[in-house]
């Protein structure tokens, strides 16, 4: 990687700052296209179409921390679940289209 690149990325890598959610996608993807978009070897460009096209499906579900109230609903419809969750971790949720 050539100074040009890593400064690029590095300033891309700054100007996103939230954690699994919309936000870090938009930060993967824009990542990726500073790295094609300042790298020397044109073949590169060519994948920007075939990134482009996975956006859409990547913004279908969206993983997060999930909140308290959450997790006890989780834990109210699905009792079974507290045999795989356990206290002192992180609760992460996938949603979809607005449905953990």
């Amino acid at each position: 990687m050539d100074q040009k690149m890593e400064k690029a990325l590095l300033e891309c890598c700054e100007k996103h700052t939230e954690v699994l959610s919309q936000g870090v996608i938009d930060f993967i993807y824009d990542l990726a296209k500073t790295a094609i978009n300042t790298s020397e070897n044109v073949i590169d460009n060519a994948f920007l179409g075939l990134i482009d096209s996975t956006k859409p499906m990547l913004e279908k579900v969206v993983v997060r921390f999930g909140t308290e109230l959450e997790k006890e609903k989780l834990l109210n419809d699905y009792p079974n679940v507290q045999n795989v969750i356990r206290d002192g971790g992180i609760f992460i949720i996938a949603e979809i289209k607005g449905t953990v």
